[in-house]
């Protein structure tokens, strides 16, 4: 009787321990999620830093921005910002994104837009379309990082012309986790991409 007295109370405190041990695993996760345009824009001017929030670059203002000052230059009736990044400990985690979003009168659009096709050049001419959305790749990323591809490791900057917007978003899937649908037929599949990593924090279909 003791013996076994003894062996439950080895299971039971081994049990307690997975569940302990779980606990800490889920619990000491350190995700970034920054959600202010404001808070953007503190960074990117703040001398001692000089980028954005990624260490991959997928926000910095070099590689995602027409220029640095472009989101002064040119005055937005809406604008906002987000950049979501799990922990890397995570198991079947989501990419990292960035997106930026802004909204202007129709003469400052006109402006921007000419700033954004000079400053960021279209690749090729190659086009990405969610309605009337239209996305294209950023050369500028695309010199930093030679063998970025899509839709895995990109920077877009983008534009629509029925609602006087512009676009940029960034994505890095280091861990291979998006859809094989997503890496075979990009473009087929462009709405579904954005929908799902980005409809979060803008509704593309609007």
């Amino acid at each position: 009787m003791l013996k076994i007295a003894k062996k439950k109370n080895t299971i039971i405190t081994l049990f307690i321990l997975m569940i302990a041990l779980a606990f800490c695993l889920t619990s000491c996760y350190v995700d970034i999620n920054h959600s202010s345009l404001d808070e953007y824009i503190e960074r990117i001017e703040d001398p001692r830093n000089d980028s954005g929030f990624s260490e991959y670059e997928i926000d910095d203002p070099e590689y995602f921005l027409p220029t640095k000052s472009f989101l002064k230059d040119f005055e937005y009736l809406e604008g906002k910002y987000n950049f979501c990044e799990e922990d890397p400990a995570r198991l079947n985690g989501t990419p990292t994104i960035s997106l930026l979003f802004l909204r202007y009168n129709e003469e400052t659009y006109t402006l921007a837009k000419e700033c954004m096709l000079e400053k960021i050049p279209m690749e090729n001419e190659e086009i990405y379309t969610y309605g009337d959305y239209n996305f294209y790749r950023n050369v500028n990323f695309l010199k930093l990082h030679r063998y970025a591809e899509v839709p895995t490791f990109f920077t877009m900057a983008c534009y629509n012309d029925e609602n006087c917007s512009l676009c940029f978003v960034g994505f890095y899937d280091g861990d291979q986790m998006i859809d094989n649908k997503y890496v075979n037929n990009t473009k087929e599949n462009w709405t579904s991409f954005i929908d799902t990593y980005f409809g979060k924090y803008h509704d593309f279909s609007k």
